[in-house]
């Protein structure tokens, strides 16, 4: 699945962009190891395109926000609030986005597990 999704893009709309600049700011509490990913990869959370951000990223970009508090945000508990369903909402599209290809990579394990049917004359 993380192959295929490293090869797709969440396009940039004006919530994506609020977004992706909150989760920049929430890298600033994060390590390599509470994100789940080598410390060589870390600079790749920071690389966008004029397209958009790869879905991997994305994702680890939704995690760690959910980690984060206000607190560490410097944010009232009603912002956070707000920045939070935000994050909810990008991880939606984010599952929208995805099935498709959750979808097709399930028929291809299914296919894969079942028996070989022997075909006879």
């Amino acid at each position: 699945m993380n192959e295929a999704l490293d090869k797709q893009t969440m396009s940039w709309d004006n919530e994506l962009r609020s977004w992706y600049k909150l989760a920049v700011k929430a890298l600033a509490f994060a390590s390599p190891v509470s994100i789940g990913i080598e410390s060589t990869h870390f600079r790749l959370l920071l690389e966008t395109s004029p397209a958009g951000i790869n879905m991997n990223v994305v994702m680890l970009l939704i995690h760690n926000m959910d980690k984060r508090t206000a607190n560490e945000m410097n944010v009232s508990i009603e912002n956070w609030a707000q920045v939070l369903q935000v994050n909810s909402q990008i991880l939606h599209r984010w599952n929208v986005m995805t099935e498709p290809t959750r979808k097709k990579i399930l028929k291809e394990v299914e296919l894969m597990i079942q028996p070989k049917r022997i075909i006879s004359n």
